[in-house]
């Protein structure tokens, strides 16, 4: 019999941050699929389904805020967490303007595994 894990899509430019989380979450029994644009973490949010989106505020392109309105167009139920290391008053404020569920500062993996386990569940 195998066991279901939650499965989460973290979009972030950073492959090295990318990496760590994939490893920290596998851990958890969280599988994480990466994207490391805006563009490519809608192609992938079209394509499978997520149990949650994990988001950066900062990247090329378009910004972690505006892919948080579209993924809210397509996902209105679907939980969204920013992960961002530019953490201050404002941007939290925008990402709660644009839709986010939660906003956690990075490095505080505490605070994201808190933030995870409403929506998910996250493994010791």
């Amino acid at each position: 019999m195998s066991e279901l894990r939650p499965k989460i899509l973290y979009i972030d430019d950073d492959l090295d941050a990318l990496k760590v989380m994939t490893l920290y979450l596998d851990l958890r029994s969280i599988e994480v699929v990466s994207a490391r644009s805006c563009a490519d973490g809608l192609v992938r949010a079209a394509g499978e389904h997520f149990d949650l989106f994990l988001l950066d505020t900062s990247m090329p392109g378009t910004d972690g805020f505006d892919l948080c309105r579209q993924l809210r167009r397509l996902y209105p139920e679907r939980p969204t967490i920013f992960y961002t290391g530019r953490a201050h008053d404002g941007q939290r404020e925008e990402a709660m303007t644009a839709g986010a569920t939660e906003f956690v500062a990075k490095p505080n993996f505490d605070s994201l595994l808190e933030s995870l386990s409403r929506y998910v569940t996250v493994r010791a």
